[in-house]
């Protein structure tokens, strides 16, 4: 990411701490933290990026009531489940290099994007989709049993919310963390989960995502 625009995504960040459309700025900052993954593929502006936007967020929303406060806490959620996804090694990107002190990182962003889901009442597949992000980070971890659990829980949320695609991939994640944890016994229930999610709709994208996760982390 270009300094430049770093350093005009930073100023924005600064705005959201000293009046102004607090919200509008908390929106260009996650669109600059986008920018410099999908983009420029550069982690250490998405973190700079995203530490200060999701701190001024939250430090903001202290001091406002009602609506603004909620969506800038809002904000500072969408930019931790970014965090989280962006610095995840399971999705292997090839031109985004992930060190331990990423993944670190990660995994904090995403237990923190996981509570405001349930502070801030987003429903079910909002918090579905944040415990699968959290699930995926203990994965990466090696923390097995925790991400199973975690994945269970998303997968449950996902089909209250009538999402049976994202249901069943959370269930295939669950599964692969068995595997990855050594359980060999769960190779047929594997086999029959993705088939059940090749089944879905764009299920062969899903299935991909899937066994890329398996190639990097098995």
């Amino acid at each position: 990411m270009p300094d430049s625009s770093k350093t005009g995504a930073l100023a924005t960040a600064a705005e959201l701490v000293s009046g102004g459309d607090a919200v509008a700025a908390a929106g260009a900052v996650r669109q600059a933290l986008r920018e410099a993954y999908w983009v420029h593929h550069d982690l250490a502006a998405v973190t700079v990026v995203g530490l200060s936007g999701i701190g001024a967020c939250l430090s903001t929303a202290e001091t406002v009531d009602g609506k603004t406060g909620y969506l800038l806490r809002s904000e500072a959620k969408a930019m931790l489940y970014d965090l989280a996804s962006f610095t995840w090694p399971g999705w292997g990107e090839p031109q985004i290099e992930i060190v331990e002190r990423d993944t670190q990182l990660g995994l904090e962003a995403a237990a923190l994007n996981l509570r405001l889901a349930e502070q801030l009442d987003k429903g079910d597949l909002p918090t579905s989709r944040a415990r699968w992000m959290y699930g995926a980070q203990l994965m990466a971890a090696d923390l097995y049993a925790e991400a199973e659990e975690q994945f269970t829980e998303s997968a449950d949320l996902a089909q209250r919310a009538g999402a049976d695609g994202e249901a069943i991939l959370s269930r295939a994640f669950r599964v692969l963390c068995s595997i990855l944890a050594g359980n060999a016994a769960a190779e047929p229930a594997y086999a029959q989960v993705l088939e059940e999610l090749r089944a879905e709709e764009e299920g062969e994208a899903l299935v991909e995502q899937v066994v890329v996760a398996r190639s990097v982390f098995g």
